[in-house]
């Protein structure tokens, strides 16, 4: 049995009814094909990332659940060709490090909920530190690798945030963050993306460290990429092209010197092709206005 958690997203025009029987058939379909689900989250109705089939909003569930390898296909194939749900992501959690997390998010939100309840003290509720981000990727992927082998890529995103103010007049701000992938999924990100692909990303923050040239102090957040899905007119489609970081080693220092010489290959531009209806893609930040790095804010 392995350790999973699924994220799905459903339609915000179902009534709670509708909603209640919806997540009574995930929860079916995992027992049925031999689940043990630990823990059920509901998030409530938020707001998305980005615009999908219309909507701009969506009711969120996280299923925390023990289960046989097999039963993962047959769950995607159900989520994906179910009509009420409008997105869903699963994570798999393999080696020590991840199925300890796994616990403590799984039992930490079960004690959380208990204690406020009861009206106890709350200082037995699990830290967490996860980031989902969807932009498009401000330079190509820069490749190094650890001492062991290990790929590393670096890369930066720009999010881009549309809102009104008081006056009614609408504006936008750009945050720009510098993101990092290791192991297989730096390897596939260097082989398909490039400066200016749309991407969503899941991770957590880091704070990094290091000396500069003159020997100053340096510091700044970032995010490390541990679950990715291109996006993109040629790729977006009903089937979900997602990549998980998983059991991939690599050699982390305390002090990161970003000036250091490593080894680099070129970026690939293979493409994926896919003939599937397109969706109306979103409107692109131009990358090109921010060629010069000094321009960005880090």
């Amino acid at each position: 049995m392995k350790h999973y958690e699924v994220l799905f997203i459903l339609k915000p025009t179902l009534t709670e009814e509708e909603v209640s029987a919806k997540l009574d058939f995930v929860k079916e379909v995992l027992v049925k094909n031999g689940a043990q689900i630990e823990t059920i989250v509901e998030m409530g109705t938020r707001k998305l990332a980005y615009k999908i089939k219309k909507y701009e909003r969506g009711t969120y569930f996280v299923i925390y659940f023990k289960a046989p390898t097999n039963l993962i296909s047959e769950l995607e194939r159900i989520l994906r060709i179910t009509e009420e749900i409008l997105r869903f992501l699963i994570v798999k959690y393999e080696n020590k490090k991840e199925i300890a997390a796994w616990e403590r998010l799984s039992k930490g939100i079960k004690q959380h909920k208990k204690e406020v309840k009861t009206n106890e003290n709350i200082e037995g509720w699990s830290m967490f530190n996860k980031v989902v981000l969807v932009g498009n990727l401000t330079r190509d992927i820069e490749m190094r690798y650890a001492p062991s082998g290990s790929a590393i890529g670096s890369s930066a995103i720009a999010v881009t945030r549309k809102f009104s103010t008081n006056t009614g007049e609408k504006r936008e701000e750009t945050c720009f963050i510098d993101i990092s992938f290791f192991g297989r999924t730096a390897e596939i990100a260097n082989q398909y993306l490039n400066k200016g692909s749309k991407v969503l990303i899941e991770g957590r923050l880091r704070f990094e460290q290091w000396s500069d040239q003159n020997g100053q102090n340096r510091s700044k957040h970032s995010v490390q990429v541990e679950n990715l899905e291109m996006l993109g007119s040629s790729i977006q489609n009903n089937q979900q092209t997602h990549y998980n970081n998983q059991n991939h080693s690599y050699d982390q220092q305390q002090s990161f010197d970003p000036y250091s010489q490593v080894q680099t290959k070129n970026t690939s531009s293979n493409v994926y092709q896919n003939n599937a209806p397109k969706e109306t893609p979103m409107r692109e930040i131009d990358i090109d206005k921010y060629d010069d790095d000094t321009d960005l804010p880090f």
